[in-house]
């Protein structure tokens, strides 16, 4: 038996995900989301595929199913050890058992055991997270895949071994998607900054759907703006009670800005060439022409043209960190952090960023 994560690229490595669909819906301030995966095994021997993959932050896991030759089966949540037993003691009978797993970090690993040639599935996951409502702003951030980090998976990230998440830039996985608006939200101004797409209208509000195929190497990003002064409810009855989310923002007397204290840490290594660097001088451009003759900023940037010999990242935050500290202790200051790179050790930063 073969284990495998990807899809054949152009050097014939035999892979099983073959492309993610989301279908999601925005009501008020909740999101929910189904994400589909489909695999496909073409190769002529039997598999088990493991694909970890992120969800949204602060999502909560609603329903877990999988359609296999045509046949839909919907999965209950079991004690973990229990549920590895019984996984592994399907695969030894020959069954094609399904099992997801949560990390502590997170993130998602779908196991698929004694997948025969020719066979397919399609893997079904449902998640709800309650979004922010910030100045004026809905800013929806679906995570589509898991990008090279820093550090020990397994020792930082509490990544098991079959769960590990390897960075292939020659593979690619198609990537569609369609979200709904309903309600006040959708009288907001709709835009897709991630990727390209058409926005038409629906019963009760507007639909938002990619017009180019996508590809599973960023995140997908929708902005719903101009919601200045909107109020959100939703309500569901829960058994014999109800359950609310309401949230509302007024509108207050205009204040004199204070000046900023900002540090700026730019990522200029060799991960960065091409797209990235380019996002982050018009990102360092906008900021210039926002700021005022009394706010103070210190810049700095790390990388290596030559070869990442050693974690900059997490030498530059920790650096970063201790710069000034007196002062920062002092007079409060933010930092601005521009990066496509991510660490495993997210815990330790945000300690230190916290002294």
């Amino acid at each position: 038996m073969k284990t495998n994560a990807g899809l054949e690229n152009e050097y014939g490595q035999s892979v099983a995900l073959k492309s993610v669909h989301l279908d999601g819906r925005i009501d008020g301030l909740l999101l929910t989301m189904k994400v589909r995966q489909s695999y496909l095994n073409d190769s002529e021997e039997t598999i088990e595929a493991s694909y970890t993959f992120p969800a949204g932050w602060g999502a909560n896991l609603l329903s877990f199913s999988v359609e296999l030759n045509g046949k839909r089966m919907q999965a209950v949540a079991l004690e973990k050890k229990k549920a590895e037993k019984k996984y592994e003691k399907a695969i030894s009978e020959g069954d094609t058992p399904v099992m997801l797993e949560k990390s502590p970090l997170g993130l998602y690993t779908a196991n698929l055991g004694n997948l025969k040639a020719g066979e397919s599935a399609v893997i079904e996951i449902e998640y709800a997270q309650l979004l922010r409502f910030e100045s004026g702003r809905l800013r929806v951030t679906v995570p589509t895949v898991i990008g090279q980090r820093y550090g020990d998976e397994v020792e930082q990230g509490h990544i098991a071994p079959h769960q590990g998440v390897d960075v292939d830039a020659l593979i690619e996985y198609p990537f569609t998607a369609r979200i709904d608006v309903i309600g006040t939200t959708a009288n907001g101004v709709i835009t897709c900054p991630s990727h390209q797409a058409v926005t038409t209208a629906v019963e009760g509000g507007k639909r938002i759907e990619l017009t180019k195929g996508g590809m599973l190497d960023r995140d997908f990003v929708l902005s719903i703006d101009e919601l200045d002064g909107v109020s959100f409810a939703l309500a569901a009855v829960d058994e014999e009670e109800y359950a609310v989310v309401a949230s509302f923002c007024p509108k207050l007397p205009q204040q004199v800005a204070m000046p900023l204290a900002l540090k700026i840490l730019v990522d200029c290594s060799g991960s960065m060439a091409g797209e990235s660097i380019e996002q982050a001088q018009e990102a360092l451009h906008e900021l210039s022409l926002r700021l005022s003759p009394d706010d103070a900023i210190s810049y700095s940037k790390f990388g290596s043209t030559v070869e990442h010999t050693s974690n900059q990242l997490e030498k530059a935050l920790s650096s970063t960190f201790k710069l000034s500290f007196a002062q920062a202790y002092e007079q409060g200051c933010d930092l601005l952090l521009i990066t496509d790179g991510d660490v495993w050790d997210i815990e330790e930063t945000v300690v230190q960023a916290k002294r």
